[in-house]
């Protein structure tokens, strides 16, 4: 009989400390849902085309780009005629920047890339101009860590696709033209 009050002393335990772990899970599960259903943190947000001046670097040269009325023009030679949805892809990534994650209080930016970044993206509407500083690639996580030279002690993560496509140079840019020769049979 003792044997049998220990048992059942044991299993109300077991079953008290189940119950707790479900309580907490759920409380835990609940807050990831909330989280999910706010809204995401925006590094930059701008309206649609208002971007009007766009410049890069890759592989050691800088690109600059501007618009002219609603088609983008290279500033190193305006008479080009450039692929505009590889430009239009460029103006929608830097239109809206979400940020996944917000490190506070960075002392040392080569601890994420930042203190060389790897590309340096900046962009200007009609009234504000802003930079965007791209560092290391974390591909544990799928995300960049960026800064903006204005905060340098808050590094952000973003997705690859907010700083993604910008790895041109402006002969990748530039439409072929269509050869007018026919080849005879």
């Amino acid at each position: 009989m003792k044997k049998q009050k220990k048992q059942l002393g044991i299993l109300i335990l077991v079953l008290a400390l189940l119950g707790g772990a479900y309580a907490l899970l759920m409380r835990y599960n609940r807050g990831l849902e909330e989280k999910e259903q706010q809204e995401p943190a925006l590094l930059v947000e701008l309206e649609d085309g208002s971007i009007q001046k766009l410049s890069y670097d890759y592989e050691g040269e800088r690109y600059s780009f501007y618009k002219d009325g609603e088609v983008w023009k290279s500033q190193e030679d305006p008479q080009k005629n450039l692929i505009q949805t590889r430009l239009q892809e460029m103006e929608n990534h830097m239109e809206r920047i979400e940020i996944q994650d917000q490190i506070d209080n960075v002392t040392d930016l080569s601890q994420y890339g930042l203190d060389e970044p790897s590309r340096t993206v900046q962009f200007e509407t009609g009234e504000e101009s802003y930079t965007v500083c791209v560092g290391d690639y974390n591909s544990v996580a799928g995300v960049y860590y960026v800064y903006q030279p204005s905060q340098p002690a808050i590094v952000y993560t973003v997705v690859t696709s907010a700083v993604g496509g910008f790895d041109y140079t402006l002969e990748d840019l530039v439409e072929e033209e269509e050869s007018s020769e026919s080849t005879a049979s």
